[in-house]
């Protein structure tokens, strides 16, 4: 028994060591709850300006990482409070396992130990916390519901309580936790009282379904969709991958343990017999079949499917019969040991085998983790390195995330964890280091989000570029001959945007900032920017003859999109040659329509009066810097030819 107890005290301090061997874990969607969590409990600090966006709401549910995130918050810095809450999460899930086996049969709690081999798992690297505690709080639920062989009324609203703590933290994991206690209510009923036990559940069950009912409120929740996974075999292999994750010798140990474990099941009839087993495996079976058949993403939800595979594999593995049933034999001095006895607790006189195999295991995912932790830290080092600078800012930035990959590949059943990008939200951990708010932000479901939008992003912020953009450009085989435009496309937003939080490739930064950006900070592949750009006045020659307004338009050559747009009125040109300034105009090159509105239709014809240098379009480029910013346009008649035809 002592040698169990060290053994999982040996597997707790290495998790802690793996959580806290880096200043700050790089994960997905980590950063959007770090900053919730943060705006939240500094709202009425004016100098980040949260409270001109945000106000507070009431969550009902996905709260599990915030409880312990913002009581650590009340003592500690960000960054150490986030230690301090992923190191909760952890231990909870990997001890959640270890007393579930435990309550099955106190020699298994041995198999428990894979708790801590899975602990740091793909869903904590996603960034999914709230769900990652909720899932080892489930565990433990779980657990005492075993171990309490008989219900009384109690110890049904004690279960009660538990699974509504549950939903708090979570619904989707309460979901699964309350499949298993109802699944252990029927199994252990005889047939005669089965209904009796099914209109205990659900009364047990309404309190937690009423917070999930709760939880289900409209909001936008728009979130950047990820690769799916398409085929059967992509979606079964989902299973694996997207729980352990990492190499295969860490992924599919779990994999084979619970598939063994539901082969052991099926094929032994005192385990049939077992209710508290049955009761397991209709869990786990059930939770397999949802993760690989139900839909990838839901609506505010990405990568609900996946969800489902960390207790799958447990609730399966955990059937495996690792006590042992031998014939009693003879024990130094004398004795002899009972009929039964259980040989994995390690007794002197026999080592279990099988009990160092799961400690070897588990101190090797544990060893695993905390060097990808080290690894992901030093190569997110750019990316994260501003975050000391002493920069406060109160407004919207903007953030240009064009590499957030860090090194992974593209392809996302490449990466080490499959769909993990880990620098995808990184302009969260600015904003609530040094203030602002950014557009990228998950805060639009007061049922989910403890801040939301005063109003919506469309109306409080400036226009922001499609949140696929970033997408597009970290594709290796995006067009090269399209990247140069849309690389202008995205920078064309950031005059709007108090300052810039550029993550990219170096020969993509450079595309961007020679447009007229004055860097605060730069390191590598990362950079703190506030757009200042080029004055530009365009004089016009031959306006004291029109007739009609003047259209004038502007843009970030080679991008499309107009960036300045107004309409000279006729009354405007009466007093001799108009000079109309470009707001915000950048550096390098910039195209220009002008046209003299001859239809009065607001739109440029080809018969229009244009500028001299103007294609049929009405558009020309020209090339601006700080010394060279004044353009002028002579309007000339269109080609009679041109307005013959637009006449005919």
């Amino acid at each position: 028994m002592k040698l169990f107890w060290v053994s999982a005290a040996l597997l707790s301090v290495v998790a802690v060591g793996a959580v806290f061997c880096v200043d700050y874990l790089p994960t997905n969607d980590g950063p959007q709850h770090v900053f919730m969590g943060f705006a939240a409990r500094h709202l009425d600090d004016a100098s980040r300006g949260y409270a001109r966006y945000l106000e507070r709401s009431f969550p009902v549910s996905s709260l599990g990482f915030d409880a312990v995130y913002g009581a650590a918050l009340r003592f500690l810095p960000w960054r150490p409070a986030l230690r301090v809450a992923l190191t909760v999460s952890v231990l909870v899930w990997a001890w959640g396992v270890v007393a579930l086996a435990g309550a099955l049969q106190p020699a298994r709690r041995w198999l428990g130990l894979i708790g801590f081999a899975a602990a740091f798992q793909w869903s904590l690297y996603m960034g999914f916390f709230s769900f990652h505690l909720a899932t080892g709080l489930g565990f433990g639920i779980a657990a005492f519901a075993v171990w309490r062989r008989t219900w009384t009324p109690r110890e049904r609203a004690l279960l009660a309580g538990m699974l509504v703590l549950e939903a708090v933290a979570h619904a989707f994991a309460a979901a699964v936790t309350g499949v298993f206690l109802g699944a252990l209510a029927l199994s252990r009923s005889p047939a005669r009282r089965r209904l009796h036990a099914l209109g205990w559940m659900c009364l047990m069950a309404l309190p937690a379904a009423s917070v999930a009912w709760l939880s289900h409120a409209k909001g936008d929740g728009s979130q950047l969709q990820m690769d799916g996974a398409g085929s059967w075999s992509a979606r079964l292999g989902m299973v694996t991958s997207c729980f352990v994750g990492g190499p295969a010798w860490r992924s599919w140990p779990m994999v084979a343990l619970a598939m063994a474990g539901a082969a052991a099941f099926i094929l032994s009839a005192n385990a049939r017999r077992d209710p508290d087993q049955r009761a397991l495996f209709f869990t786990g079976a059930l939770s397999c079949a949802v993760a690989a058949l139900a839909p990838l993403h839901l609506h505010s939800w990405n990568f609900f499917a996946p969800r489902f595979a960390p207790c799958a594999l447990i609730y399966l593995a955990l059937l495996l019969p690792t006590e042992s049933r031998r014939r009693s034999r003879a024990l130094p001095g004398g004795a002899r040991a009972r009929e039964g006895m259980e040989t994995l607790p390690g007794f002197p006189y026999k080592r279990s085998g099988s009990a160092i195999a799961l400690v070897a295991f588990a101190l090797a995912s544990l060893s695993w983790a905390w060097n990808y932790h080290r690894d992901l830290r030093q190569r997110s080092d750019d990316a994260l390195s501003g975050l000391d600078v002493p920069i406060v800012r109160s407004s919207p930035r903007l953030p240009l995330i064009l590499d957030p990959l860090q090194g992974e590949p593209f392809d996302p059943w490449a990466r080490t964890m499959p769909f993990v990008v880990s620098s995808l939200s990184v302009d969260m951990l600015y904003v609530t280091e040094q203030g602002g708010v950014s557009p990228s932000q998950f805060t639009s479901i007061p049922t989910l989000h403890p801040v939301v939008w005063r109003k919506r992003p469309e109306v409080a912020f400036p226009p922001s570029p499609p949140k696929d953009v970033s997408h597009l450009l970290m594709n290796p085989t995006f067009d090269p001959g399209r990247r140069i435009a849309l690389l202008n496309y995205v920078a064309s937003y950031a005059p709007g945007f108090e300052d810039m939080l550029l993550l990219g490739d170096p020969a993509d930064t450079a595309v961007i900032l020679q447009r007229g950006f004055q860097v605060d900070w730069a390191k590598g592949r990362f950079t703190i920017a506030r757009f200042h750009g080029c004055p530009l006045r365009l004089v016009f020659s031959g306006a004291e003859q029109a007739t009609h307004a003047i259209l004038v338009q502007a843009g970030w050559y080679p991008a499309s999109r107009a960036t300045f747009s107004t309409v000279i009125e006729l009354a405007q040109t009466r007093g001799g040659p108009p000079a109309m300034p470009i707001a915000q105009a950048p550096c390098g090159k910039v195209w220009l329509q002008v046209a003299e509105d001859l239809n009065d239709d607001r739109q440029v014809n080809p018969g229009d009066r244009l500028c001299g240098q103007a294609a049929k379009d009405g558009r020309f480029v020209v090339e601006v810097d700080p010394t060279h910013g004044e353009i002028h346009c002579q309007l000339v008649d269109a080609d009679p030819a041109v307005r013959s035809e637009e006449h005919r």
